[in-house]
């Protein structure tokens, strides 16, 4: 059984790049980043800080784990005196490894342990605001 014939080839050409055309626009549409921070669950552990800040750059390790580098942190809950470091980890002691990937140029609330060495990894996050922060300029 046949559901169509093809009466000119040309026509179905135009077609198809309609369909290529529509399907990249939606795309572009559909671009933007999504928040990729798994969602927390009840027996998750308490965090040693929590923290706001915003994703400056991804570094990634040869063991597949991530840096993050980040900037205009403001601290909400440390749990240990001392400096807070700009870089945030993805795998630490005891099995720590977060699952998530933040987005440079994005804002989070970040929630995290301190392992052993006092690196802070990423235990948790929740995007902030926009994912992609567009800087407001002043009308010249």
């Amino acid at each position: 059984m046949q559901f169509f014939t093809i009466h000119n080839y040309r026509t179905v050409k135009v077609d198809m790049w309609h369909l290529f055309a529509f399907l990249a626009c939606l795309n572009v549409v559909h671009a933007h980043v999504q928040c990729t921070c798994p969602e927390r669950k009840p027996g998750d552990p308490e965090p040693d800080f929590v923290i706001t800040a915003k994703v400056v750059r991804e570094e990634v390790d040869d063991d597949g784990t991530a840096r993050y580098e980040i900037n205009g942190t403001r601290i909400l809950q440390p749990t240990r005196p001392g400096s807070f470091s700009t870089t945030l980890h993805t795998k630490g002691d005891n099995a720590i490894v977060f699952a998530g990937k933040l987005v440079a140029r994005s804002r989070y609330l970040i929630e995290g342990k301190f392992n052993g060495n006092g690196q802070q990894v990423i235990t948790g996050c929740e995007l902030l605001g926009g994912c992609q922060e567009d800087e407001l300029k002043e009308p010249r």
